[in-house]
């Protein structure tokens, strides 16, 4: 049996060791986990849209998993964006997501076109933040308006935007066997690696953040 002086050092250098080696070992599995697990999605956008439940039964209010959504004031909004444009091209999906956006920076601004007959409409509205909210429907993202966006000299001089949202899909599949339609997936796929050819090659830079929007929506337009 040791002495019991030695099993007391013993004990001393274990509890000198094992701090440092439980942040060891949360170390190498936070690198794990962003490396193997999650090497795919290292933002977590992909996470955030589709682990989770709906609070409500009119599925409007999504709780992700292990994450607090934070609601946007006025005031957060014209902060992160400092004043600048905000940029919506696309189809029906970019558009609600332009209206409800406008809506949330300022609420005094519409949520959905005033009626059906401009929904098809380029659309511009004014925060009272101070921000600019534009929309240019286009959802073949093809048209003259968007090339110049893509090519940075579509924004009539003004500074470029704090944020680009491209959102396309749904009409190349809806109109793939029409003549001069999308041409379906294979269609919106090509256009896909022409945008961000354009994009990455674009001087100067077309905006501080580029999103692309899936295409998918619930809207019949």
């Amino acid at each position: 049996m040791p002495p019991k002086a030695t099993r007391s050092l013993h004990l001393d250098a274990w509890k000198s060791y094992f701090p440092a080696a439980i942040l060891l070992v949360a170390v190498l599995g936070g690198l794990l986990r962003s490396f193997v697990f999650e090497w795919n999605d290292p933002y977590h956008c992909y996470s955030l849209i589709t682990r989770g439940r709906w609070l409500d039964a009119d599925f409007t209010n999504w709780q992700p998993e292990n994450c607090i959504m934070h609601t946007y004031m006025p005031h957060e909004i014209q902060q992160c964006l400092r004043s600048k444009r905000v940029i919506f091209i696309g189809d029906s999906t970019a558009r609600q997501l332009f209206y409800s956006m406008a809506h949330l920076a300022d609420p005094t601004l519409p949520v959905s076109p005033p009626s059906s007959f401009e929904k098809h409409s380029d659309v511009s509205l004014p925060a009272g933040t101070g921000t600019w909210f534009d929309f240019f429907w286009d959802p073949f993202l093809n048209s003259t308006k968007t090339n110049k966006v893509l090519k940075g000299t579509g924004y009539g001089g003004k500074d470029r935007p704090a944020l680009l949202v491209l959102g396309s899909g749904l009409w190349y599949l809806r109109h793939k066997d029409e003549e001069g339609g999308g041409g379906g997936i294979a269609g919106w796929e090509g256009r896909m690696e022409q945008t961000l050819e354009q994009i990455k090659t674009s001087m100067p830079v077309l905006a501080d953040e580029v999103i692309f929007l899936p295409g998918r929506s619930r809207s019949s337009t």
